[in-house]
């Protein structure tokens, strides 16, 4: 049998402020993409999860860990991360929760030999590890690394005020963990000590009030791409010995309002994206193949409010976007020449903020 597509969404559960007073979604959704013609159907929902805004897959796709985005979990100000077990079905199965440290989890990455999932705390920008046992479920192993505040005035004063970790990935060559501190205006990075223990290195500047948000590397892994959620920008990186900055270029179509969010580059290693909440666009660049550098290829918009999250199947052939505020996904075709984006179905969600898709 043909491999099925496969796609998760993480749903904001309960009231969080002013960013989404009313989010009334039911958990982690999953659904099943037509390859043929870009529809989706819903398969399962797992839930009574609570806010479960953004997951992983294990390396084996036989488990899920979501971080809860709560500020309190067990009476402390501390958020969350869910294991799950992958059914057959593809539906969740619920195996164990444990404490992320700092409340306001927003990201979890796993590494490659599914050991370990690393935790950004947002809200008072602090960094956690979380060891994974050999069944899947969550273990005791843990370290919690508190970032400090910078020195001086922050260049934006609403959003900068302190540390905010907003995601992590290990890097395919070299093989450091870096973390994107949006507050701080930096990439922190660790050596990944033979015990899982994290010791730190250097940290790598970004631009001032650039806040670095999510990442993505190339295919062969020797360029890294940022997304600045405050400035909208992307930067691209050489990668392996170090990081050096190669290009920083704007995503935004507008000079209005925007935060960038999502960034992904499609398997063949042709197409950048990048999603703009504000001017509710999804931006598509083209990659040099040899010098990695981007050129901007065109804006579309994203079907919706609030671009939160997106994601490009494994064929790349469908881009699927979740936006937030409208309470749908919105499904794209790609031109494999061009990159550029045709809407090809939506389907209701209520406040999706992950998305990601699979084979299995």
């Amino acid at each position: 049998m043909a491999d099925r597509a496969i796609v998760y969404v993480g749903t904001y559960t309960g009231p969080l402020g002013q960013e989404n007073p009313n989010a009334h979604g039911l958990g982690i959704y999953c659904l099943e993409l037509d390859t043929a013609s870009g529809g989706l159907k819903l398969l399962n929902v797992a839930k009574d999860v609570a806010d479960p805004s953004y997951f992983a897959l294990n390396s084996a796709q036989t488990h899920l860990y979501a971080v809860n985005e709560v500020g309190e979990f067990n009476g402390e100000k501390t958020g969350a991360v869910s294991a799950f077990e992958i059914n057959p079905d593809l539906s969740l199965k619920f195996i164990g929760q444990k404490s992320t440290g700092d409340s306001g989890p927003c990201h979890v990455f796993i590494d490659k030999k599914d050991e370990w999932a690393y935790i950004s705390n947002y809200s008072f920008g602090s960094f956690s590890s979380r060891q994974i046992n050999p069944d899947g479920s969550l273990g005791d192993g843990f370290q919690l690394i508190k970032h400090e505040s910078r020195v001086g005035a922050p260049p934006n004063p609403d959003r900068q005020e302190s540390p905010h970790a907003h995601s992590s990935v290990v890097e395919p060559i070299g093989e450091r963990l870096l973390v994107f501190d949006l507050g701080l205006d930096e990439i922190k990075t660790y050596v990944i000590k033979p015990d899982g223990k994290l010791e730190a290195g250097i940290p790598i500047k970004t631009a001032p009030g650039s806040g670095p948000r999510h990442c993505d590397f190339s295919s062969d892994g020797k360029f890294l791409y940022v997304i600045h959620e405050l400035d909208s920008s992307i930067s691209v990186y050489a990668a392996g010995d170090g990081l050096k900055l190669l290009q920083t270029i704007s995503g935004k179509e507008t000079t209005g309002y925007n935060d960038a969010a999502d960034i992904h580059v499609t398997s063949d290693g042709r197409f950048l994206y990048g999603s703009n909440r504000g001017e509710e666009t999804i931006v598509c660049f083209s990659i040099d193949q040899e010098s990695g550098l981007l050129t901007l290829a065109g804006h579309y918009d994203c079907g919706g409010s609030w671009p939160r999250s997106f994601t490009i199947d494994t064929t790349s052939h469908f881009l699927i976007v979740a936006n937030q505020k409208s309470d749908n996904l919105v499904v794209f075709g790609i031109d494999q020449e061009t990159g550029a984006l045709s809407k090809v179905s939506e389907y209701a969600i209520p406040a999706p903020v992950c998305v990601k898709a699979y084979a299995f």
